[in-house]
């Protein structure tokens, strides 16, 4: 803590708003009288679920189920053992959700006029997300496509593209957006296309004023092989448009390109140099058909501190993303102390580095704190202060 706002924590009074899950997911959300309902693959959850009051729980036995829409209920929705639930299409509007080991094919979440809408997501397996809720949180799942507006974070997740379909793994927009993205696994956003492609083949995009931190990621193979037509916005592991914003740290980039004619792409990173910062990643491979680009990024963005370098997994494919004793990325991430190691050494990059997240995270039965929020920074003496954290207990 700063020295110079010690002598003002004694007097402080603590307003605080704690967003949990282990049944109580957002403060003020359950009621008393909250009352439990099982369901099992078969049964007409959209009826029990139209039946439910707000701060209910509904526990799903592992299975298939179908479509589901939850509109102005607050709700929390957990499968029973290890194995998750799956859902059809979910349609989630002007609602606070927990969802823990619940998954679906499709997933959009959205804000009602009058009723802002609220998500927590844990362990479980989702196709394409679109969300325009105005906090969106998710960890320890895995992900084909998510399209994000809001302001949320992705932690430990893991998103894999669908073979030779490209697209993007995280599309992120919208004035007003904000996402923290850390310790997550991109891959795989990978097509072989006989025409002219846009905005295609990336693992994080960032446009339309949005803002995004990407912290200690491993993004790879968001690349476009045939080289037919002339290519825009193409083969990046991560794309910040102009008018947006990013800081990039602690990632490892590598196999991320465009071949043939490429207007904007064909790049590890691509972002404008007044709004964006690249510190500390390990960017390699930029160009794995040809060899090594001249330049890692593109977009006038300068890269500091860059190792360009094999990380040194610890095992071949299909890679484990752990760092070999070896490794260049050992102890090479932001030196800050915000990014220490969970054992309070300096950050070592990719997936594994700092200390925002749990290694087990997806088999924990302690509480995960997937964001926390205080304002304001500073208080004088008989102020209030107030911390909002989000989190997850998955058990």
């Amino acid at each position: 803590m700063c020295g110079w706002l010690q002598p003002l924590i004694p007097a402080m009074k603590t307003k605080r708003k704690i967003l949990l899950a282990a049944g109580l997911l957002f403060a003020g959300s359950v009621s008393l009288s909250a009352a439990n309902h099982a369901v099992a693959p078969g049964q007409n959850v959209q009826a029990v679920v139209d039946g439910a009051a707000s701060g209910d729980l509904i526990r799903f036995l592992p299975g298939v189920y179908g479509d589901l829409t939850i509109v102005n209920k607050d709700l929390t929705l957990k499968a029973l053992g290890n194995t998750p639930a799956q859902l059809g299409a979910l349609d989630i509007n002007g609602s606070v959700v927990n969802l823990i080991k619940i998954g679906a094919d499709t997933l959009r979440a959205n804000d009602l006029p009058n009723d802002a809408c609220k998500i927590i997501a844990t362990q479980a397996s989702f196709g394409n997300i679109e969300t325009n809720a105005t906090e969106f949180h998710i960890a320890y799942s895995t992900v084909e496509h998510l399209v994000f507006r809001g302001v949320g974070t992705v932690t430990g997740c893991e998103f894999n593209g669908e073979a030779n379909l490209g697209g993007i793994g995280l599309d992120v927009h919208g004035a007003g957006t904000k996402i923290v993205l850390r310790n997550s696994l991109i891959k795989n956003y990978v097509r072989n296309a006989g025409n002219s492609l846009a905005n295609e083949c990336i693992g994080v995009q960032v446009r339309d004023g949005a803002k995004a931190d990407v912290i200690n990621n491993v993004i790879h193979d968001c690349k476009e092989g045939n080289g037919n037509g002339t290519n825009t916005a193409v083969g990046m592991g991560i794309y910040v448009e102009t008018g947006s914003q990013a800081v990039m740290l602690g990632n490892v980039i590598w196999a991320c390109w465009s071949k043939g004619t490429t207007n904007i792409g064909n790049r590890l990173i691509w972002a404008p140099a007044t709004t964006s910062i690249v510190r500390y990643n390990l960017l390699w491979q930029s160009n794995s058909y040809t060899g090594e680009h001249s330049d890692l990024v593109g977009g006038g963005v300068s890269a500091v501190g860059t190792v360009n370098d094999n990380p040194k997994f610890v095992a071949g494919a299909p890679y484990s993303y752990q760092l070999k004793v070896s490794s260049p990325a050992i102890n090479a991430g932001p030196p800050d102390a915000q990014y220490n190691d969970l054992d309070g050494t300096r950050n070592d990059i990719g997936m594994y580095g700092g200390h925002g997240y749990l290694p087990n995270g997806r088999t924990t039965t302690k509480p995960i704190v997937l964001s926390l929020e205080i304002e304001p920074l500073v208080v004088p003496a008989g102020g209030i202060i107030t911390i909002q954290s989000a989190g997850a207990a998955p058990k």
